[in-house]
């Protein structure tokens, strides 16, 4: 076997948040700050001057991005917040342009958003502590205030705003949603609204919960509930019974005037010259005058992690790990191009099926489906090439399963649930018609893990995989499914037993199991026309710290062959008996790998692509 390193292909800019300078202490200059994520490598800050679009560019001194900023005018320092191994807090001295040393607290990874309460201090939001963290910026001392609310099983407190009182409205989740006030003066914790409840908003004598559309408002001081239940689109006898500042929040809040050209309720931050600049994929928009003009971002997009790889016309085509573009990188030249934002929602492409010439996506978080045709000019802001089809949000978001051309020549994609449900489901583009058909809860309670097919059916294995929530335990399914999207076959792990990835080949499926019982990851056969079990062979050990024999992919080499990826080793296995063949060291964790139109076997391990010859 031999290894090739072919090169890291993936650049884009996955800007998380934004915030405008009005002074920068350095030139006195007026400044957009983008925070930058970049999967797999170091986070930076992109610093732009509003008026001649010049930039500058910092890495993070530690962590892929960030999603919280603040701007403490008075200290020349820009909070920075970071995501999603380290959850530090780093504090960015503008007038030198320097880092002051990072401070994190023990387990946290992200630090979601941050507020100025009235007593002066900085609060943040946590995952997957749910904490309310408190940060003193004259002596730099970061502590968590604890666990927001009683459920122990909610990860996130990722909503935290200052209330017109100076107390602190947070947000806990998804396990079950709250609402909360935690008094900065006496540091007691109130309940707002009801279970299933999220801090919205806050305004000038109100704090603003609710959910699925509904709100509820509440004196800031007293508590007291402020009128009844408000539909987001309040009618005019409904508002005529609101106090000024819910009016204007539930009419021009939450309705701002769109701008033509752009997404509903896309707004940039307005500069002191009148122009409103923000941030859509890889470009800034600039809204002055009733005129928009988009830019890309005036700075060098970093090399990012890969999430799926396909090979077309020659080509290997693929997805950015957070970012919502893909590449297109050419085997001959060893040259790549990358595109803008291929959808409008943020997030990222799982899925990637080439079909006549065009390719069809599936995108986090929006529920996207998405046509591409490389033949054709692009235009994505016009919702013309790349094309977004139906979504299937709100009941679905994340397409983890990726996609696979079924039987019928369709394309079908499998889905997690929403943010704070277990489920999942099926979708199907008809490449006739671009018509999305979708199947949700086709396994109460369990996602879609992965799918494959071949000439007569789809395959499928669910987990307890959810957004938003930790991983619960089941028994979990292989399934065999009809292009009509009915089960027609199931098979039932035990207690345990977890799927990860499945390949079907012939008369055969092979399934990734991990196995808790048994701390071991295997590879198990099933006859493609019963789904009864075959047998098995270990691949190896498994140890709570350690991915080194975990399971990330597989192939069918053939009828008879099976490649396996792990995080430490690329082998090859005999069928059925599990014989190892060959193997090399893996150059790391692969979760994507194809075979072009030659037969090559590409495959994806970070940011880096890679060729195997058997």
């Amino acid at each position: 076997m031999k290894l090739t390193l072919r090169g890291e292909p993936c650049r884009n800019f996955c800007i998380l948040n934004k915030i405008l300078i009005p002074k920068d202490p350095r030139d006195g200059r007026e400044k957009l700050v983008l925070s930058n994520y970049a999967a797999e490598a170091a986070g930076s800050l992109i610093i732009i001057d509003t008026e001649t679009l010049q930039s500058e560019q910092y890495e993070l001194p530690n962590d892929s991005g960030a999603w919280a900023l603040l701007w403490l005018e008075e200290r020349g320092e820009l909070l920075v917040g970071t995501c999603d191994h380290f959850g530090s807090l780093h504090c960015f001295v503008m007038a030198e342009r320097r880092f002051r040393e990072p401070l994190r607290l023990q387990d946290e990874t992200y630090l979601w958003n941050f507020t100025r309460g009235g007593d002066g201090l900085v609060y943040a939001s946590t995952y997957p502590g749910c904490s309310l963290v408190q940060y003193n910026p004259e002596t730099r001392k970061m502590v968590s205030l604890g666990h927001v609310g009683p459920e122990s099983k909610n990860q996130y407190s990722r909503q935290v705003l200052t209330t017109s009182m100076g107390d602190i409205a947070v947000s806990a989740g998804y396990y079950h949603n709250e609402a909360w006030l935690y008094r900065v003066k006496t540091g007691e914790w109130v309940s707002l609204g009801e279970e299933g409840d999220r801090v919205q908003a806050v305004g000038n004598g109100f704090i603003a919960v609710g959910h699925n559309g509904q709100y509820k408002f509440y004196d800031p001081e007293t508590l007291e509930q402020l009128g009844g239940v408000y539909p987001e689109n309040a009618g005019p006898e409904l508002l005529a019974s609101c106090s000024e500042p819910v009016r204007e929040y539930l009419t021009k809040t939450l309705h701002p005037e769109p701008i033509p050209g752009l997404p509903a309720g896309q707004r940039g931050v307005k500069t002191a010259s009148g122009c409103e600049i923000g941030v859509i994929g890889q470009e800034l928009f600039l809204w002055k005058d009733g005129q928009l003009r988009f830019v890309r971002i005036p700075a060098e997009a970093p090399v990012t992690a890969i999430m799926t790889i396909a090979a077309m016309d020659g080509a290997i085509w693929g997805s950015c790990e957070f970012g919502q573009t893909i590449f297109r990188f050419d085997p001959k030249t060893g040259t790549s191009e990358n595109s803008c934002g291929v959808t409008n929602a943020g997030g990222e492409v799982y899925g990637i099926v080439p079909l006549d010439g065009k390719l069809y996506l599936a995108s986090y978080a929006g529920g996207d489906h998405i046509v591409y045709d490389p033949a054709q000019p692009w235009d994505q802001h016009g919702n013309i090439n790349p094309k977004s089809l139906r979504s299937v949000a709100p009941q679905m978001v994340r397409p983890h399963a990726k996609s696979v051309v079924g039987p019928d020549g369709a394309v079908w994609t499998g889905w997690y649930a929403s943010y704070g449900t277990f489920g999942g489901g099926l979708s199907r583009i008809d490449p006739a018609t671009e018509e999305v058909t979708s199947w949700f809860g086709l396994i109460p309670g369990q996602a879609m893990e992965h799918l494959a097919a071949d000439d007569s059916s789809l395959y499928a294995v669910t987990s307890g995989s959810a957004s938003g929530m930790a991983d619960r335990d089941d028994q979990f399914h292989l399934l065999k499914i009809a292009p009509d999207g009915s089960i027609t076959k199931r098979h039932q792990f035990e207690p345990g037993v977890s799927p990860r990835r499945l390949a079907v080949f012939g008369h055969r499926i092979c399934v990734i199991l991990c196995d808790k019982n048994a701390m071991e990851s295997r590879v198990a056969l099933f006859d493609k026309e019963s789904l009864a079990l075959q047998g098995s062979f270990l691949i190896g050990a498994l140890k709570e710290d350690s991915e080194q024999n975990f399971p990330t992919d597989l192939m069918f080499l053939d009828h008879d062959r099976l490649l396996v990826f792990t995080a430490s080793e690329i082998a090859v296995f005999s069928l059925p008996d599990g014989r190892h063949l060959d193997s090399l060291p893996s150059p790391g964790y692969a979760q994507t790998c194809t075979r072009d139109e030659n037969g090559l076997i590409w495959f994806a391990s970070k940011r880096r692509l890679f060729t195997l010859e058997l």
